[in-house]
């Protein structure tokens, strides 16, 4: 069994750039600050949803380290650090109670991830992860428009390569460009400032 970390995970990584040849990636043991109760819930419902515990796991290590009780300065809490709208949403569409419990915070992030995934469905399996990854980290909004101007510039909007590139322009100092495809000059949800920081995330 190998111990998850940062730097271990992409050894192993679902995402990795290059294809792996040889033996199946090896499985990951539970890490040592999750609760043992949490990472069976996080196993059941990556099973239930289609989605890789692997990364699952990676998620909840950079956005919580971990920690059922995290809560951002923006209101994000619990192990996947999900956003208070988004929350709502997901205990009225999962008919959940309370997502400080974490196997349902668990359940609610992991189904929000698949369905993330299933909005990229055109792109490749490896991009559609990659996709995912960007729009759980600035909302799917902002990964439309880059697509929307992605394609305007003749790049492929379901390419991460393509969009990685794009988040960059969607920024006020690049009015003239966005003008093009927006009349206002800015995106519909306004300009963004955060590309960096979905850029690393990914």
């Amino acid at each position: 069994m190998i111990p998850l970390s940062s730097h271990r995970f992409f050894e192993y990584s679902v995402i990795a750039s290059e294809p792996r040849t040889g033996p199946a990636p090896t499985e990951v043991s539970i890490p040592r600050e999750l609760h043992v109760e949490d990472y069976a819930a996080l196993r059941k419902f990556s099973g239930l949803y289609d989605v890789d515990y692997r990364l699952v796991l990676a998620i909840a290590e950079h956005e919580s380290r971990f920690n059922r009780s995290a809560l951002s300065p923006r209101g994000a809490m619990g192990l996947l650090q999900i956003m208070p709208a988004t929350g709502r949403e997901l205990l009225t569409k999962l008919n959940l109670s309370d997502l400080s419990h974490p196997a349902q915070h668990l359940r609610a992030g992991i189904y929000y991830l698949s369905k993330l995934s299933n909005l990229f469905s055109s792109a490749p399996p490896e991009q559609r992860r990659r996709l995912a990854l960007a729009a759980y980290n600035a909302a799917p909004s902002r990964i439309y428009e880059a697509q929307e101007l992605a394609a305007y510039l003749g790049e492929d909007p379901d390419s991460w390569s393509s969009i990685r590139h794009v988040l960059p322009l969607l920024w006020r100092r690049y009015s003239s460009l966005l003008a093009h495809v927006w009349p206002e000059g800015r995106p519909p949800h306004g300009c963004f400032a955060g590309w960096k920081e979905t850029v690393h995330y990914v």
